[in-house]
């Protein structure tokens, strides 16, 4: 995902490495100040019929930081790139596989 996340640094983003998590794997994002975390998780215990499901998320995330969780707006139009982004790399990976939206 990281890297197809990568043209987006030309407007202004950076990327953590991809980080694993109890539940899947997640990478942070930040454009300018504001961070935004990215998560990719498995539907499902154990073995599953075929296709696989999968959940991915994209949210801003102030952290612990109550006062910016509270008064601090992220910018809407950075969150619509990423967003955006996360959703078009999706849609054409479902394309090359032959799935549908």
């Amino acid at each position: 995902m990281k890297r197809e996340l990568s043209p987006l640094v030309d407007d202004g983003f950076t990327f953590s490495e991809p980080i694993q998590e109890d539940y899947g794997w997640g990478l942070r994002a930040w454009h300018g100040k504001d961070p935004f975390w990215v998560a990719i998780s498995y539907v499902g215990d154990g073995p599953q019929e075929p296709p696989a499901q999968w959940v991915v998320s994209v949210s801003y995330d102030a952290g612990l930081n109550f006062t910016k969780r509270l008064f601090h707006k992220p910018d809407s139009q950075a969150f619509a790139r990423l967003r955006d982004r996360v959703r078009h790399s999706l849609l054409f990976l479902c394309r090359c596989k032959g799935q549908d939206e």
